[in-house]
């Protein structure tokens, strides 16, 4: 939004889109800092010389020089997952990996679409045939027992390829959502079926996972079914996990 706006109404937006501290701010001063912090928040992973010069463009009103220069940097808005996943921008070098990976799974390189600057949806299929790739698809790099915020790059792409889009080819995937009254509601039993198909599917037939990473993918699909108060054992017969 902020490079959007021209001159005095992007650093009012700065201000307002800012910290809290900052939201009455009105002194030309403070405005300057104001998008000095929001920009500096925002391409952080850019080099101290790009990120100073983008500074300076923003403050002297320099909004058409920022868009060129963001978007040459492919600077973008991201999925903040408040630690449960990755929280920083992919790099170029990791989103070639996760586009070889996923076309050496069989998924046409087409259908690939990398988060763009104004997304911040999660990784995902999109109408079971468009694969998003943000930041998320990447695991956290803080200390947790939680095997989801585990689950590595390469897993979450076999997850989203052989656990949902191979699935919803064969007709084995289960419908998330129910329409009632001419609405869409969350079937949630039926989501935990899903996810931990997805993701047991991902850890038996994924080529080039660790033991590590497949072991994480088996307990991602357990703790879904336990949150929902399943057990493997008992629903092991409706989930689609004996063959590709």
């Amino acid at each position: 939004q902020l490079l959007k706006m021209e001159g005095k109404e992007a650093l009012q937006e700065a201000v307002e889109k800012g910290t809290k501290e900052l939201a009455q701010v009105t002194t030309e001063k403070a405005m300057k800092e104001a998008a000095v912090m929001a920009t500096e928040k925002s391409v952080k992973e850019l080099s101290d010389e790009t990120r100073e010069k983008l500074v300076e463009d923003i403050v002297e009103g320099n909004i058409a020089d920022v868009v060129t220069a963001m978007a040459k940097a492919e600077v973008r808005n991201i999925v903040n997952t408040q630690g449960s996943r990755n929280d920083l921008p992919l790099t170029i070098e990791q989103i070639k990996e996760l586009k070889e990976y996923a076309k050496k799974l069989g998924f046409p390189e087409e259908k690939i679409h990398i988060a763009d600057n104004i997304n911040t949806s999660n990784t995902g299929m999109l109408y079971d045939e468009i694969l998003l790739i943000n930041n998320d698809v990447l695991p956290t790099n803080l200390p947790t027992r939680n095997p989801n915020s585990l689950v590595s790059g390469k897993g979450t792409i076999a997850h989203e390829i052989i656990g949902h889009y191979e699935t919803a080819l064969k007709g084995t995937s289960f419908n998330q959502y129910d329409i009632i009254n001419n609405q869409l509601v969350r079937n949630s039993y039926n989501v935990a079926l899903d996810e931990a198909q997805a993701s047991i599917r991902a850890a038996r037939f994924a080529p080039d996972l660790t033991y590590e990473e497949r072991v994480v993918l088996i307990k991602d699909g357990i703790q879904r079914l336990k949150r929902e108060g399943l057990k493997i054992k008992d629903v092991r017969h409706l989930l689609d996990i004996l063959e590709r």
